[in-house]
């Protein structure tokens, strides 16, 4: 009766997730994934042909299924089959290496991890495959099969870029500590760094081969590196209710470094991978929060740290009651932040069914309706500031049949420089581009995006050369070329 009770439990968490499914779209973040894989699939190549921020193994991945059905709900349910996997793979993780585990208590675990990745708010953001082909690179790496491991370990960091270095970095690391307890030999470690290292230069020589080694240094380091940070990085939020997560995660992490080198230090007891791996992962990952704390960014950290809890929770001992109460406590969180998404989410499902318009606001749905009226024009998705740009509504872009610009995701100390603003009066003028959409908000940001750079080539080129005929609501205006 418990076990059945235990299935139940993970079919009403799979409904919900189900359900959030048709939640509200991110036009930036979401926009930038499902934009960057329709042009994949129209043949472009990432960096060479169109600006890209992140490693495209999920891009490539995407336009695969986009062959069978080019459609934003066809790029959800892969997001949400992708959550599901990462459960999934997670609970056979725990199955394989703590066996004594009930069968009910492993569907509890399934339910709870469902609970917390479906809570994140966002779909398509590549941090969900590139975790998922984490703990797949572990789960071979505890088998013994370090070639496939190697593959998944470059795929991950090919998804994405830190993600996938926090996890070659923790594998080795776990890795190392099992040798001065002679459980592997120093050649196991070479040859789990050799492997990894072979299939990553393949990769990367393949992929400067195809898409320009200037390209991808470019899109891939210099910008992450030398101006993302710069203009991206947030300031750790005030503690409140909605964002407690921040603090609680740090605390979380902390404890569970701590725990990890008391159990290490104790050369009496036989080495932990699974703990260590757990540890090392969820505590190189905080660097993602460093620079934007965003919950879309924590929530595989809970995540890992669920995972965690759960690999500690047969040690003896009181102090692993004190490392996982944090972790509980941002469960909780989790289960409160998937009510809210929920709930947000069910008025639309109820008012225009399972469709795409749920995806939407209003307003956004107007103007998908008149791209795809006017499909043989030509768009240009912009702000009203381009020399101050927090971001751009990039996915209506998924909706036109050709994107005419190189950079189709706008960030600041990119698109509010001289020379990005050139080569776009460039392409305006060379593909005669119809119609400008241009996103009135200001939104300011406490970093170097709110920064004024005064250049106005780019607002200028488009105050000359286009007429507004219409509006969306007071956030959208849409601009026609004299």
């Amino acid at each position: 009766m418990l076990k059945k009770s235990t299935y139940l439990l993970i079919l009403a968490v799979l409904a919900a997730g189900f359900v959030l499914v048709l939640q509200k779209s991110s036009l930036y973040d979401e926009g930038i994934s499902a934009v960057a894989s329709r042009r994949i699939l129209q043949g472009e190549w990432p960096y060479k042909k169109f600006w890209l921020i992140y490693t495209p193994f999920q891009f490539f991945l995407h336009a695969g299924f986009l062959k069978i059905s080019d459609s934003l709900m066809m790029l959800r349910l892969l997001d949400f089959l992708v959550k599901v996997l990462c459960v999934y793979t997670a609970v056979r993780i725990i199955r394989a290496e703590r066996p004594g585990i009930p069968s009910y208590q492993q569907n509890l675990l399934a339910a709870g991890l469902l609970a917390v990745i479906f809570s994140s708010g966002i779909a398509l953001y590549p941090i969900f495959l590139a975790v998922l082909l984490a703990l797949a690179a572990y789960y071979f790496y505890r088998k013994e099969r370090l070639w496939l491991c190697a593959l998944l370990a470059v795929l991950s960091v090919f998804t994405k870029f830190e993600v996938g270095l926090f996890l070659v970095a923790s594998l080795a690391i776990t890795d190392l500590l099992r040798i001065p307890r002679k459980e592997i030999s120093r050649k196991h470690t070479i040859s789990l760094l050799g492997k990894q290292l072979f299939v990553g230069i393949v990769a990367v020589l393949l992929l400067g081969w195809l898409c320009g080694f200037r390209n991808l240094y470019e899109c891939l380091i210099d910008f992450p590196v030398n101006v993302y940070p710069a203009h991206r990085r947030l300031p750790l939020p005030h503690i409140d209710k909605f964002t407690s997560y921040v603090p609680l995660a740090i605390l979380a992490i902390a404890l569970a470094l701590i725990y990890t080198a008391i159990l290490s230090f104790d050369r009496r007891k036989k080495n932990d991978p699974l703990i260590v791996f757990m540890a090392l992962f969820a505590g190189l990952m905080t660097y993602k929060f460093v620079v934007r704390s965003s919950y879309a960014n924590v929530v595989m950290i809970i995540f890992l740290l669920c995972l965690f809890v759960v690999a500690i929770a047969k040690n003896a001992g009181w102090l692993k009651w004190i490392v996982a109460s944090p972790v509980i406590l941002l469960f909780f969180f989790s289960l409160y932040k998937l009510n809210f998404f929920v709930n947000r989410t069910l008025p639309d499902l109820r008012k225009y069914g399972y469709t795409e318009v749920c995806m939407n606001e209003p307003a956004e749905n107007e103007i998908i309706s008149f791209i795809r009226q006017h499909h043989n024009s030509s768009f240009y998705f912009g702000v009203k500031n381009h020399d101050r740009v927090a971001y751009n509504p990039v996915m209506f872009y998924f909706f036109v049949d050709r994107v005419m610009t190189y950079y189709q995701e706008l960030h600041p100390g990119q698109v509010t420089t001289v020379d990005v603003q050139q080569q776009i009066v460039q392409e305006l003028q060379m593909g005669k581009v119809e119609y400008v959409l241009l996103l009135n908000t200001e939104f300011n940001e406490p970093n170097q995006s709110s920064i004024d750079t005064h250049v106005e080539l780019l607002d200028q080129y488009i105050r000359e050369h286009y007429k507004e005929i219409q509006s969306f609501g007071p956030d959208y205006t849409l601009m026609q070329l004299k």
